[in-house]
């Protein structure tokens, strides 16, 4: 019994660890942000869905959207948060603190909300490369959150219209 005490505390304190926060390791530059907030002749069109263990489906609907510029400090963050800077699913067991953040970086994308049935949009943007990101989360019991956040990065130029889908 002894023996499994150090055992059944690792895997407790293990189970109770939470993930480390995001630190960027780059500066944040307003300058190099300021093209998003610039009127484009660029549209994005797209939902987001994530489909539950037991068939059904969950979308964004009454979510916000976020659309941040690609830049060094948003690829930093978007990296140390999905490992990826085309496409990630981070689970809401998962979600790391962004204390470390600076504010201005919010100040330099656009927000919009999901529609009942789970679209988006966003109109007159820029050329350049963004991130999109969203949370679905939903509480399956009554101790229990599922989702998480599903961003994917979108490059646009010359007047592109694209549609896109958000899942993991």
């Amino acid at each position: 019994m002894k023996l499994l005490i150090p055992l059944f505390l690792t895997a407790f304190v293990w189970g109770c660890a939470t993930p480390e926060p995001i630190r960027p390791t780059t500066l944040f530059d307003s300058a190099e942000a300021k093209h998003a907030l610039r009127q484009g002749d660029n549209n994005i069109r797209g939902s987001a869905i994530i489909r539950q263990q037991g068939g059904g489906t969950v979308t964004c609907a009454g979510s916000a959207v976020g659309l941040i510029p690609a830049t060094a400090y948003a690829n930093d963050i978007f990296y140390q948060m999905h490992g990826s800077l085309e496409r990630g699913f981070l689970h809401v067991a998962d979600f790391r603190d962004y204390e470390s953040v600076d504010p201005e970086f919010w100040r330099h994308g656009r927000k919009t909300t999901c529609d009942a049935q789970g679209f988006f949009k966003f109109d007159n943007l820029s050329d350049g490369t963004y991130f999109i990101s969203t949370e679905i989360i939903w509480k399956p019991t009554q101790h229990l959150f599922s989702g998480g956040n599903l961003m994917r990065s979108v490059t646009l130029s010359g007047g592109d219209s694209v549609e896109i889908v958000l899942a993991p």
